[in-house]
């Protein structure tokens, strides 16, 4: 690990709150605090108390990683109190509280900018999710750089791209009707009804079409990006990628950096020995013989859709492994 005779200037980190974007944040938190970075992460209190470990752990590593909270104005959004992280938000329908999760978010800017005025050291470098366009203005007033951190792939970054620019999805008659993803190095065929809801030719939600088209917006005006990918993998659609922003920067996969701490915070006490029946039963079948499923942790599914599911995954007579959320 790095002394501290030897930190660099400070980092400020400005996550989205939710697991898929805060887990992998808190990865690379460590990455860079291993390289002798002192590491500030942007959080709210509900946040800041569930991922407390990374904190321990950060000193028992001698890692300079340390939080700033901010309150989640979850009332003046019109959110219920407590919503402070989109997983936590089941009984909400997904067209209504997306867009007032995200406007709560952006109200976090005013905050972040009266301490940011108050510092007499100002972090060299902000890293922004891409979902806080807001960032791009506070990093421009006060003259920091700024590079936005993706948690996916090139592949599915200059799809989404290449999509929302050629309006492609819109050429078609019906939600089941494929068409092909344009200027790719691969031909990919997609259907509207495998695109993200905002993305979707019949989608209804104004605000959020709106809140992604700023969000790219932002993106453009970056110094560049980190991907949480390993450029060997996609190299093609790396250098496709990298025509559309100014700098693509590959340093993933963020995961296997931090195989040194397990946070049990994050992830269920006993990840370990899930990990091995895991791996053993992956050793025990044929290659490319597994299915795997998983719909993420923000998918709302019906008991009854579940069930469905589970016996179309046991008519197929294909070995899977299927992850589902405990709640």
């Amino acid at each position: 690990m790095a002394s501290q005779s030897h930190q660099q200037p400070p980092f400020l980190l400005v996550p989205l709150m939710s697991q898929s974007h805060l887990i992998p944040f808190t990865e690379l938190a460590k990455l860079l605090a291993a390289n002798g970075t002192i590491i500030t992460i942007v959080l709210t209190p509900l946040n800041a108390a569930r991922f407390n470990m990374v904190i321990d752990q950060a000193k028992s590593l001698n890692l300079k990683i340390h939080f700033h909270v901010l309150p989640f104005p979850c009332a003046e959004a019109g959110l219920p109190e407590g919503c402070e992280n989109m997983d936590t938000m089941d009984t909400l329908p997904s067209p209504q509280y997306q867009p007032l999760f995200f406007a709560a978010s952006n109200m976090l800017k005013e905050p972040l900018d009266q301490w940011l005025s108050k510092l007499e050291t100002l972090p060299n470098c902000i890293i922004s999710d891409l979902c806080f366009p807001w960032t791009s203005c506070v990093a421009s007033k006060f003259k920091i750089p700024r590079v936005v951190f993706h948690e996916i792939s090139c592949f599915s970054l200059l799809c989404s791209h290449n999509i929302g620019n050629s309006k492609v999805h819109e050429s078609v008659t019906s939600m089941s009707e494929p068409f092909v993803v344009p200027d790719l190095p691969d031909t990919i065929e997609l259907t509207n009804e495998q695109l993200p809801d905002a993305m979707k030719q019949d989608s209804k939600s104004k605000a959020l079409k709106l809140a992604i088209e700023q969000f790219k917006a932002a993106e453009l005006s970056t110094e560049g990006v980190l991907v949480n990918t390993l450029e060997e993998l996609e190299m093609m659609y790396v250098k496709q990628y990298e025509k559309v922003v100014r700098k693509v920067w590959c340093i993933g996969p963020l995961s296997l950096h931090d195989k040194l701490i397990l946070e049990e915070s994050m992830r269920d006490d006993n990840t370990n020995n899930d990990e091995s029946e895991c791996l053993n039963f992956l050793a025990s079948n044929k290659p490319c013989s597994v299915i795997y499923v998983c719909f993420g942790s923000l998918s709302r599914i019906l008991a009854s859709q579940l069930k469905k599911l589970a016996l179309g995954l046991e008519a197929s007579n294909h070995p899977f492994i299927w992850v589902i959320r405990k709640k």
